[in-house]
């Protein structure tokens, strides 16, 4: 589970690096025209709807992996606290 975890990561990040690629081009496009055609707008659009996506997957195993945290610590403290496993 923890391979599957870092194989997210690095594809999580892999995807953010063409993201801010994309966006990179985009600009440069736009610079160089000197102006925003609906090619360039619809691309745009499409890219800073991918980046809310991606966020939006990282803000959901955030408070996933922080619920479980909280679902351990409860457990830990628990058992901790039992009298049997003082003897």
């Amino acid at each position: 589970e923890e391979v599957l975890e870092v194989a997210k990561e690095q594809i999580q990040g892999t995807k953010s690096r063409l993201l801010l690629c994309s966006l990179l081009l985009l600009k440069a496009h736009s610079f160089t025209a000197g102006y925003l055609d609906s090619d360039l707008i619809s691309a745009l659009s499409h890219v800073l709807n991918q980046y809310t996506s991606a966020w939006a997957e990282q803000e959901e195993r955030r408070k996933q992996k922080e619920d479980e945290d909280v679902a351990l610590y409860k457990y830990k403290d628990q058992i901790h606290g039992d009298e049997r496993s003082d003897k």
